[in-house]
């Protein structure tokens, strides 16, 4: 990702994939398969520690789309934003690149496992930091009031981490609390979720990237 020269680019191709996932008709006429997907928006802060902490906040734009046969669901997803060093923090701006894709397995009616590749890179004019990681993930979820919205919790865990920078990773965890609002006779839904993610490296020190997500979500069939 370059910053100024069709960054985003990748974003719209994401959200290109998303619309024709959810176009597609002739695949839910066919098989009994259920598509949803939607764009969304988190305020972002990350906190990298070792000899000092260094911080850096800024928005990332993702989308994100999934289908569900019968107790299967695979899920991908896609972000990116340019994050700004806080006051007391040096150093350069970074471009967050992020995407997963995981499989997951319905449990229960209120929960799910399963777990899937997850890759991010941090940008910079000198250079990329890249983690590639294999995650295990449970998800629970419920609802709160009925037929209008449902609570859920997810929580991973990485089987296996690396990175490229600091002596390599140790491992990685992290945590989701949101809540989906139905609109009434529409199939959109409004999301805020509160997401929380460390990943450790081998030298001692971490990167905790946190934010709050805004998602408008589209569920077809």
């Amino acid at each position: 990702m370059t910053r100024g020269r069709g960054g985003f680019r990748p974003l719209a191709a994401a959200l290109g994939l998303a619309t024709a996932l959810l176009g597609a008709g002739s695949l839910a006429a066919q098989f009994p398969v259920s598509l949803s997907g939607g764009a969304e928006i988190t305020t972002a802060r990350l906190a990298r520690t070792g000899a000092l902490e260094r911080v850096w906040t800024g928005p990332v734009m993702g989308a994100r789309g999934s289908a569900t046969f019968r107790r299967f669901t695979l899920e991908g997803l896609y972000g990116q934003g340019s994050l700004t060093p806080e006051a007391g923090t040096l150093g350069d701006g970074e471009d967050l690149v992020d995407g997963a894709l995981q499989l997951r397995f319905q449990v229960r009616p209120w929960i799910s496992v399963g777990g899937g590749p997850h890759l991010r890179a941090y940008v910079t004019p000198a250079g990329s930091s890249r983690w590639v990681r294999f995650e295990g993930r449970a998800r629970a979820e419920g609802e709160i009031v009925n037929g209008i919205a449902f609570a859920h919790f997810e929580g991973w865990y990485a089987f296996g981490a690396s990175t490229n920078v600091q002596g390599g990773g140790s491992g990685a965890q992290g945590g989701e609390a949101g809540l989906t609002v139905l609109l009434p006779r529409t199939p959109f839904a409004l999301a805020l979720a509160y997401t929380a993610d460390r990943a450790n490296f081998a030298n001692g020190g971490s990167e905790f990237l946190e934010g709050v997500r805004f998602s408008v979500v589209f569920a077809g069939r």
